[in-house]
């Protein structure tokens, strides 16, 4: 009854849907790690140029009220 059920149909497809349920769940993890990466990246260039307009925004107001405005030392450029 065994080798009867290994070599049927009803068992290659049951093993078919295994292997491409599977695949199918590979191939959107892929795509998810992509949009992913691709979002991080993008963060990872949009952080330096919020910081920089922080930093300028933050000097024109320090030349006009001058020692008035308090330090910040997280826009102390890093060494």
């Amino acid at each position: 009854m065994l080798y009867a059920y290994l070599t049927s149909y009803e068992f290659k497809l049951q093993v078919e849907g295994i292997v491409e349920g599977s695949t199918q769940m590979q191939n959107d993890l892929e795509k998810v790690k992509n949009a992913m990466q691709k979002i991080w990246n993008q963060r990872e260039k949009q952080i330096p140029i919020v910081l920089l307009n922080t930093s300028s925004m933050y000097g024109s107001i320090q030349g006009l009220a001058g020692n008035s405005i308090s330090y910040i030392e997280a826009l102390k450029k890093p060494e």
